[in-house]
């Protein structure tokens, strides 16, 4: 989670770049400091300790995407 954090609010973040840019464009007075991080907990597949494969987490993510359709997301 810390992670997935870092990679939206970093500097060099597509989605930080993407709103910024957004921000900027409409005069608002918004950073990425002041949104809400939201995330889904979901279950561990298999056995209790198994973890996602990085495959799995991204086809998940996508799939979340479509369904919530962030704001700044990009699919």
């Amino acid at each position: 989670l810390r992670r997935r954090h870092w990679e939206h609010t970093s500097t060099r973040s597509t989605f930080r770049q993407r709103f910024d840019a957004y921000v900027s464009e409409i005069k608002l007075e918004q950073a990425v400091r002041d949104l809400l991080f939201v995330c889904v907990p979901l279950g561990r597949p298999g056995e209790e300790g198994d973890e996602y494969t990085d495959d799995q987490i991204r086809a998940l993510e996508h799939i979340l995407k479509i369904i919530c359709q962030p704001a700044f997301g990009d699919l």
